[in-house]
């Protein structure tokens, strides 16, 4: 996933997407102390997480919905292109 495309295994409801996250060719960890490449919902996860426990570290009050809030407020919009004819 590109920040102007979906991967195949993106999992999304039959609304809007409030924001998309990284999920192909990311760096993790292996068994074994090892790394290596990988691509599915579980490498997209922490970018998400990540984003919401720093804004809950920055203001500890704020409830979910403030948090979802936060996080769609701060997309960016997804650039649509036109079809090639």
């Amino acid at each position: 996933s590109s920040y102007d495309s979906v991967d195949r295994f993106s999992n999304y409801g039959r609304g809007i997407v409030l924001v998309g996250a990284p999920g192909s060719g990311i760096y993790s960890t292996e068994p074994g102390n090892l790394y290596d490449f990988k691509d599915g919902t579980s490498m997209a996860t922490p970018h998400v997480v990540g984003a919401l426990v720093l804004l809950k570290a920055q203001e500890p009050t704020r409830n979910l919905w403030a948090l979802r809030n936060l996080v769609a407020a701060g997309a960016v919009p997804r650039v649509r292109r036109r079809a090639r004819r």
